[in-house]
């Protein structure tokens, strides 16, 4: 099974300057360090703007073990379920049935 991408948004202040010079700067700075492809959002709050940008990566290997774990965890709980289950069904076919 392949490594899952993570998405994380990180606050930024890219346009918390004064001038279109510096903000380019900033840009730029976040191009070198993310990489082309960061997305930016702004959100307007109330009384202020929220910057965040987008930054993908690959699950660590822990976070991808303890992700296997998990979904198997999941799948053991599902079938157990379906055993009862289908276990319960054929009790009350017979008594019933």
């Amino acid at each position: 099974m392949p490594k899952k991408m993570i998405e994380n948004w990180i606050y930024s202040d890219v346009t918390n300057s004064d001038t279109l010079g510096e903000v380019a700067k900033n840009v730029q700075a976040l191009i070198e360090k993310y990489g082309p492809a960061t997305e930016i959002r702004f959100d307007s709050g109330y009384n202020s703007l929220d910057e965040q940008i987008r930054v993908d990566r690959e699950e660590t290997d822990s976070e991808y073990q303890k992700r296997l774990k998990r979904e198997a965890q999941e799948r053991d709980r599902i079938i157990s379920q379906e055993d009862k289950e289908r276990k319960e069904y054929q009790r009350l076919k017979k008594k019933f049935g």
